[in-house]
């Protein structure tokens, strides 16, 4: 926009001297049609006088004529001399502002050339940014795999914890029963009753510990001493 305006300025005054040229030029024309016009008075002037006042006439029209030539011829020369001074100072701006214009042109690749790496940078980084998004976006998916998957594992423990309660009631109950018949021999079946209640309560934990790689619990075996389950 700025070169534009500047192109347009420096045309608009190539355009006012090609117009001052063309004035001197007419005004030389003038000068010349001048010079002719006296020339043909000067013959009427001759015609009109006769040939004994011709040479006086033409005298006096020849001075007039040269005087009229003269101060014309000065106007001129002043004209052209103000037109080549004109001219210069143009020639001389036009330099300097073309040599301005350069550097604008210069700075301008410059800054276009920045303009393009900065462009190739954000680029780079839109394709870094995007794997990067891409990878936390699969890490975002495994985490949620990892959140429904304990979420079950959640539920699955909940059901294990209230099997475990209830067998624990049971396996209460049973102790109850052995502490007031404490002085009482236990039968089998009773025996054998409250160890199956113990394996069912081990059960879930011992599966819940090999899930997570940990080493099993020692069991209780039905055959233990009646003082075991006494001290239970």
């Amino acid at each position: 926009m700025m070169l534009s305006l500047q192109n347009e300025h420096i045309n608009k005054r190539l355009t006012a001297e090609n117009q001052n040229v063309e004035a001197a030029r007419f005004d030389l024309k003038r000068l010349q049609s001048r010079l002719i016009q006296l020339k043909s008075e000067e013959r009427h002037f001759e015609n009109k006088l006769g040939k004994k006042g011709a040479s006086q006439a033409q005298s006096i029209s020849k001075a007039k004529a040269a005087e009229a030539l003269a101060t014309e011829n000065a106007q001129l020369k002043e004209k052209n001399r103000c037109l080549q001074e004109s001219m210069g100072r143009m020639e001389h701006q036009m330099q300097g502002e073309i040599g301005k214009l350069r550097e604008q042109i210069t700075s301008r690749d410059v800054m276009e050339k920045e303009v393009r790496y900065e462009l190739l940078l954000c680029q780079s980084l839109n394709e870094e940014f995007k794997a990067r998004l891409g990878s936390a976006n699969g890490h975002v998916g495994r985490l949620r795999n990892t959140i429904i998957k304990v979420n079950g594992e959640k539920d699955t423990l909940k059901l294990q914890l209230r099997h475990l309660h209830n067998n624990c009631t049971k396996l209460l109950t049973e102790i109850g029963n052995v502490k007031s018949f404490r002085n009482t021999k236990l039968t089998p079946g009773r025996k054998s009753g409250i160890a199956a209640i113990i394996q069912e309560i081990l059960k879930p934990i011992r599966e819940r510990l090999d899930s997570i790689k940990l080493e099993s619990i020692v069991d209780m075996k039905p055959e233990e001493k009646e003082e075991d389950l006494y001290n239970a």
